[in-house]
């Protein structure tokens, strides 16, 4: 087992945890009746020692002692019974750890105090520290202003969706002008800026980006309709496509279709611009 503790040494090199539980520490695996080997029983008095950074009291009996950040209370014979083994092996099994500078003993009240030295190194990281109480209140605020954006979101959506309502009203009085409009979007049209939107924002100074959102409330009503999408399509990823990937407004307005008329697809997609910028890029290597 020498070679085993040696190799722990030998990881102060090594950077990185795994973050795993206490909990596992309770589960019926970790409790199996079993002969410990020696990692095992090292890892077992890491996960005992005690964890908080206050000094705290634990009651042995009639005893109290306090225990410090890395510490624990374990008797020759408690350690034999909890590992499976011998006294003999337990007693050679701290020594080479005291040896190794490990851990040290000492005894208070009649009891053994286990102190594991660098125990910091075996417990703090970005993920796992004293100071979780903080991060836990961090993530409530964040929780808390996920739930206010997600409110605003549905919102917006049901704005949205009395847009589009409009739109397809606007569609039975106004049929001569949707007739003039009815074309592959690439900026020719000259019909006023269209209202903004939560899935289609746009600044109102890129004429081809407000074609393609009155088209597409006519041409694509699936893809227009906010309900299916958790994100739609802004100005500046439009812009995206047509200036950064070089797509042809046109070819945006084709994949868009595309996309509406294959219902056996659609449905699985949760981001339009995403879904559009992957599907023009397949068609280039098809």
């Amino acid at each position: 087992f020498y070679r085993i503790i040696d190799s722990v040494i030998d990881m102060q090199n090594d950077f990185g945890f795994i973050k795993l539980s206490r909990k596992a520490f309770s589960g019926e695996l970790w409790a199996l009746k079993r002969t410990f080997s020696d990692w095992e029983a090292w890892i077992d008095l890491i996960q005992y020692a005690r964890f908080e950074p206050n000094v705290g009291s634990h009651n042995v009996g009639v005893a109290s002692i306090e225990l410090r950040r890395g510490q624990l209370v374990g008797s020759i014979r408690f350690l034999a019974q909890r590992w499976s083994w011998g006294e003999k092996k337990v007693r050679v099994f701290l020594s080479y750890l005291r040896k190794n500078n490990m851990v040290t003993t000492e005894t208070v009240n009649g009891h053994t105090v286990i102190t594991l030295l660098n125990y910091s190194k075996y417990n703090d990281s970005c993920e796992d520290t004293p100071n979780d109480t903080q991060k836990d209140t961090d993530n409530a605020l964040l929780l808390k202003e996920l739930s206010e954006s997600m409110t605003q979101l549905r919102a917006q959506l049901r704005t949205q969706q009395e847009f589009i309502e409009n739109l397809g009203h606007s569609k039975g009085t106004n049929k001569k002008k949707e007739k003039n409009n009815k074309i592959s979007p690439n900026g020719d049209t000259k019909d006023g800026d269209p209202d903004g939107s939560p899935m289609f924002p746009h600044d109102g100074s890129n004429q081809a980006f407000q074609t393609l959102v009155k088209w597409m409330a006519t041409h694509t009503p699936y893809c227009s309709d906010p309900s299916h999408w958790s994100h739609g399509m802004s100005q500046q990823e439009f812009e995206s496509l047509t200036g950064r990937y070089g797509f042809e407004p046109n070819q945006v307005a084709k994949t868009i279709a595309e996309i509406e008329n294959r219902k056996d697809l659609r449905k699985k997609y949760t981001n339009l611009y995403l879904t559009t910028l992957n599907w023009l890029k397949r068609s280039q290597h098809d």
